[in-house]
């Protein structure tokens, strides 16, 4: 492994996620934020749009049936929620890339395509490389299909 502040090749990223990948699962994966954002659960869901299209953080639905503790009948699932539990956001952000392209980029490049949905799940289950660059995309074999679908729907659904 580089020093701190080293830069880390492809074969330490390797390295890392398969470590990451050995150890188990939180309930809520810990992400560092320079924005502060107020608790999702005490939180109303707004459904106002911003811009003329709806922020990430603003997009809710009747819970989903998953598996996940997520969907359970009647309460919301919030995006950012999903996102945050899954550990999108260690790579990923909205409106910026940060390791991988923000989901911004993702839908305009996939929204009109035919089995895009099917396509980007398939990539985000299996993972990915030389998509949008060197870095791979990890596999996430263990996200639930539901949450996963929906947070596909959500991500196309971006402008």
């Amino acid at each position: 492994m580089p020093a701190y502040g080293g830069v880390m090749g492809s074969e330490g990223v390797w390295m890392l996620v398969n470590y990451l990948k050995s150890i188990p699962k939180p309930e809520t994966v810990p992400t560092q934020s320079w924005i502060e954002t107020p608790a999702v659960a005490s939180q109303p869901m707004r459904k106002e749009e911003t811009s003329g299209s709806a922020a990430a953080s603003d997009i809710a639905t009747p819970g989903t049936g998953s598996k996940s503790g997520m969907g359970i009948a009647g309460e919301k699932v919030n995006l950012n929620t999903l996102l945050r539990r899954d550990g999108c956001t260690a790579c990923h952000a909205v409106d910026r890339k940060v390791v991988g392209p923000a989901f911004r980029d993702v839908a305009a490049k996939y929204r009109q395509q035919n089995g895009a949905e099917q396509r980007l799940f398939n990539s985000t289950k299996n993972g990915s490389e030389g998509v949008w660059g060197k870095i791979p995309m990890p596999p996430n074999a263990a996200m639930d299909d539901q949450d996963l679908h929906f947070i596909i729907k959500q991500i196309l659904s971006l402008e």
